[in-house]
């Protein structure tokens, strides 16, 4: 199978197990090209805007599961931007929806269609943020939650959220003028007015005349000074226009770096809704759903095996549906228990790099506390400290790393993590594994790292 025969099937199945209109039309601006680097095959896709390459690095996780099941193997796959004449660039204009719709001529729907409130899933998790979101449809012109802030990891449901709310108003409040657009995409369009000296025009377009404006992926804000300037007096003028604006962030507002002071308080002066990991319940109920949706017949037994995966994203699970439903039609096998489980039991294995965990024995109060004891030996601190409220700079190191390896190595849940330091929230704990994470190439880190871990294993003594 060539390359292009390849890359048209990886498309075809895309569509049939995703049913997205929009994918399907970024699929078809995309072209692929094969290199080869110290004997390892690579694959690059080239797509011609920014938008094209978030919504498909949305569904990257299914592109390689697609891959794979053709018996194509990449060391990598990278989705770049490569702007090209001949390929359409949406244009602003595609993200609002304002005028009523007329049985004879609609316009297409700027909105995921089956990302709707009865496609979200609820759970304890997510079960305030869904509320508020339904709330802004029935009054969006006349709600107390303005701004509406829903923050959480990525892959929990905010942008189907976000899409919920605008297909909601769509079809019940079709004379609004809703805008959707990510944040990059107001970022980018800043910049390219900035450089035509043109703002007045970019001022035009983004202040006048919306009614909701629903703003995705916004913590990329604090990258820019000169955007929050305009992207602050754009929030005022929406606001004072009565305007609902709903953000969505996988970051709290005081968590955003580089995020001015007065934007900050802006954001916090209306409602934060966070929307955590989902816990195996909802995940189980996720699961249905989605298979349903799918047309997969899932007996109870693989649906507890795909929960038990360690995965918390939603798009997560959904790879793990499209993964299975793809072996089955490509491979010509049965839908079974075994083939469930011979497809995941890998998930939990961890590639090895100076971040792998060791092999240690299932967590117990007695690993917590040598843990815990030979943090606050390496960092000179008390326990005490390691579980107090402070946010000291020292302190907030040697919990982060702590947290770290009492997730990667002892194997503790986010909920026993957060009981053992101090009772902290879930999405605490999510953002101190996120942070160490992002480290994983400081020398220091990873010498405190070594030492940690080889102090758990008894192989040092530094207390």
């Amino acid at each position: 199978m060539s390359e292009q025969q390849l890359w048209s099937h990886v498309k075809k199945s895309l569509q049939e197990s995703l049913q997205g209109k929009l994918l399907l039309s970024v699929l078809n601006t995309a072209t692929i090209e094969t290199f080869f680097s110290q004997g390892q095959k690579h694959l690059t896709i080239k797509v011609p805007s920014s938008f094209h390459q978030n919504i498909l690095k949305s569904h990257l996780e299914n592109i390689q599961t697609q891959m794979k099941l053709c018996g194509a193997s990449y060391k990598t796959i990278n989705i770049e931007k490569a702007p090209c004449k001949t390929l359409p660039i949406p244009s602003v204009k595609a993200f609002y929806s304002s005028k009523p719709k007329t049985s004879s001529s609609q316009k297409p729907s700027s909105f995921f269609s089956n990302w709707t409130f009865s496609s979200f899933v609820q759970g304890p998790n997510n079960c305030f943020a869904l509320s508020l979101a339904k709330s802004i449809t029935l009054q969006p012109l006349k709600n107390n939650s303005n701004p509406l802030f829903i923050y959480g990891p990525s892959g929990m449901g905010k942008t189907h959220l976000l899409h919920a709310i605008g297909n909601a108003l769509e079809k019940e409040k079709p004379h609004l003028k809703v805008c959707y657009l990510p944040a990059e995409r107001f970022f980018n369009d800043c910049i390219n007015h900035i450089r035509r000296n043109d703002m007045p025009a970019f001022r035009q377009k983004y202040r006048k005349n919306i009614h909701v404006l629903l703003l995705d992926d916004i913590q990329i804000l604090g990258k820019g000074e000169s955007i929050q300037e305009e992207f602050f007096h754009t929030f005022e003028s929406l606001k004072q226009g009565n305007c609902q604006i709903v953000l969505a962030s996988d970051q709290k507002p005081k968590d955003i770096k580089g995020l001015k002071e007065r934007v900050r308080t802006r954001f916090a002066g209306g409602v934060i809704a966070d929307i955590q990991s989902p816990d195996k319940d909802t995940k189980i109920a996720i699961i249905r759903d989605k298979a349903r949706r799918r047309h997969l017949k899932l007996s109870s037994e693989i649906i507890s095996c795909i929960a038990n995966t360690p995965s918390c994203s939603i798009r997560e699970i959904e790879g793990h549906l499209n993964k299975l439903k793809m072996f089955c039609e490509l491979q010509s096998r049965p839908l079974s228990l075994s083939l469930a489980q011979e497809l995941f039991s890998k998930e939990t294995e961890k590639p090895s790099s100076p971040f792998s965990s060791f092999k240690t024995h299932p967590s117990s109060k007695n690993n917590v506390k040598t843990l815990q004891r030979g943090v606050c030996s390496l960092f000179n601190i008390k326990v005490s400290d390691l579980k107090s409220k402070s946010r000291s700079r020292l302190l907030v190191q040697a919990r982060d790393l702590a947290i770290y390896v009492a997730r990667e190595d002892l194997k503790l849940s986010l909920s026993e993590i957060g009981l053992v330091f101090g009772n902290r929230s879930h999405s605490t704990i999510l953002n101190s594994l996120k942070k160490i994470k992002q480290q994983k190439d400081n020398d220091d880190l990873n010498k405190n790292l070594q030492k940690l871990r080889m102090f758990i294993n008894k192989k040092v003594a530094f207390c």
